[in-house]
């Protein structure tokens, strides 16, 4: 797994990490596997799951539920467009 280095995260993802608080409903805001798509969202419990270790996921987003996590992505898509005038996550995200 690896991490975009300007990752997103949502505010109580960032309270909890940095008070090393448990966290139970994370989800994590992924590329997609494939060529086709944007942005995937899972929930963290899933990537621990044997079928999907060693699965070369790229991490651009934490969230404390999937709402939340769906709030990232409308920005993320926001500060695409106001950057680069696209919605190219892909070549927008940095890694």
């Amino acid at each position: 797994m690896e991490f975009c280095k300007g990752i997103y995260a949502d505010d109580m993802v960032c309270r909890k990490l940095e008070n090393a608080e448990f966290i139970p409903f994370i989800h994590v805001i992924t590329l997609p596997l494939t060529e086709d798509g944007q942005l995937e969202i899972y929930p963290a419990y899933v990537l621990a799951q044997k079928e999907y270790q060693g699965l070369p996921f790229k991490v651009v987003g934490i969230a404390s539920g999937r709402e939340e996590a769906l709030v990232l992505v409308e920005i993320m898509v926001n500060d695409c467009i106001d950057e680069t005038g696209t919605v190219d996550l892909k070549a927008y995200l940095d890694f």
